[in-house]
């Protein structure tokens, strides 16, 4: 448990080795898909946080981004925005 500065304790989540082979990989959104999820296309400031599954319900995706998308699963990825769509994802939950 880590600790806050009020004293609250929360939980530590724990990146999944099983899918760290994928921390650094880019992968792509299309306009709308940011709209849908709430990040900014242009890739000024909001990390993507969502599920692999939930990108692939929301594109047909080439088989480079099926390949890892569907490895992670309904797993959770953190990605951080270079803009225009593209993402570098930093941890698989």
């Amino acid at each position: 448990m880590g600790t806050t500065t009020s004293g609250r304790h929360w939980p530590r989540i724990q990146v999944d080795e099983m899918n760290s082979e994928h921390i650094g990989k880019e992968i792509y959104l299309n306009d709308r898909q940011c709209d849908f999820l709430s990040v900014d296309y242009a890739g000024t400031t909001e990390d993507l946080i969502c599920s692999a599954e939930a990108l692939l319900r929301t594109k047909d995706y080439d088989a480079w981004h099926m390949a890892i998308l569907s490895d992670i699963g309904p797993r959770t990825i953190r990605a951080k925005p270079k803009g225009y769509g593209w993402f570098t994802i930093t941890e698989v939950l």
